[in-house]
């Protein structure tokens, strides 16, 4: 898992990649709260969510050559997170299915893309499925961390809570 981006400390990267769009109102307002989520009474979830805010790079490791889109390495705002799972914030439109890597302060994850809604201009909210990830020591500098790969339980297959993935090419 090793890019360019890797090469930079998590606050460097910030300053690299800075934040290309406005968080819209009625998002900006959730993103100060802390804890569980409410869960709606038909919601099905396999782990609770739990709201949480703060920078994440982004690298796209799979981009949609298909339709000449080009997603470049970019900075978003993780709006919540659960035990499989995230939702983050992004200009840029991703597709079911792909492949992510995403750098937090203290950790990486390769990731797949379950979901992805516009929700004002220039500004997506993404919601991925974690595949893997990848804990880094608190170092400054991520190659000389010792890293220790956790995988994350998948839920059943024959369930889809918005966190499954119908992918045939599932990432490994």
């Amino acid at each position: 898992m090793s890019s360019e981006a890797d090469e930079l400390r998590f606050d460097q990267q910030l300053k690299q990649y800075p934040l290309k769009f406005v968080v819209p109102e009625f998002i900006a307002k959730e993103l100060t709260k802390r804890g569980v989520m409410p869960s709606p009474q038909r919601q099905t979830r396999g782990a609770a969510r739990f709201y949480c805010s703060g920078h994440v790079i982004v690298k796209c490791e799979e981009p949609m050559r298909v339709l000449g889109i080009q997603q470049p390495t970019a900075r978003g705002i993780v709006r919540n997170v659960s035990k499989t799972g995230m939702s983050f914030l992004s200009a840029y439109q991703f597709y079911p299915c792909q492949k992510l890597t995403l750098n937090l302060p203290i950790s990486e994850a390769v990731v797949q893309v379950v979901r992805c809604n516009q929700v004002g201009k220039g500004c997506f909210d993404i919601g991925i499925r974690v595949v893997r990830y990848a804990t880094l020591s608190p170092l400054d500098h991520p190659k000389t961390c010792s890293i220790a790969i956790i995988d994350s339980t998948p839920r059943e297959e024959s369930k889809n809570h918005g966190g499954e993935s119908n992918c045939s090419n599932e990432a490994s």
